[in-house]
């Protein structure tokens, strides 16, 4: 239930979490995709890239645990699940603030890092009536749109 490298709630707790939620809350969910990030691996091998994610998550975690449930779903994937105190407009502000913050530069091994990040954002109702891996599909078909047409940008789904 936890991603080892990033001390995070991995995939299963998330589908465990938006179990508990679907069709019982409403609940604004965002998924952060860091563009390009195999050359980071590439460039600077896997040790490097996986001190980074590291990193990355210990940021995310001391900045935005207040408002969001956190989840590292995959390699260099995040997921936010926001509180029920979170409106929709903080929501999308803070997907915002958290998609750009990520990649902001960050030092790992003395090596200054910059990337950039693509991200989707969905605020579910009850009334979608959406299971947990339609939720998740919709979710990545919005941050694939986003990669597509150039990354850096983020896609609320309507």
């Amino acid at each position: 239930m936890t991603n080892i490298l990033t001390g995070m709630k991995n995939r299963y707790a998330l589908d465990e979490s938006l179990s508990q939620l679907i069709g019982n809350a409403q609940f604004n969910i965002a998924v952060f995709d860091i563009d390009n990030f195999r050359m980071i691996n590439d460039m600077y091998g896997y040790e490097f890239g996986d001190e980074y994610l590291a990193t990355v998550a210990e940021r995310l975690k001391e900045e935005y645990s207040e408002y969001a449930e956190m989840f590292n779903i995959s390699g260099n994937e995040f997921c936010m699940v926001f509180y029920e105190h979170v409106s929709d407009l903080q929501a999308q502000q803070l997907s915002e603030q958290i998609r750009q913050g990520i990649g902001q530069p960050t030092l790992v091994a003395n090596i200054p890092v910059q990337t950039t990040v693509s991200s989707s954002l969905y605020h579910y109702l009850p009334s979608d009536n959406l299971d947990v891996n339609t939720l998740l599909m919709k979710m990545d078909s919005a941050l694939h749109a986003a990669k597509r047409d150039g990354g850096n940008r983020m896609y609320q789904i309507q």
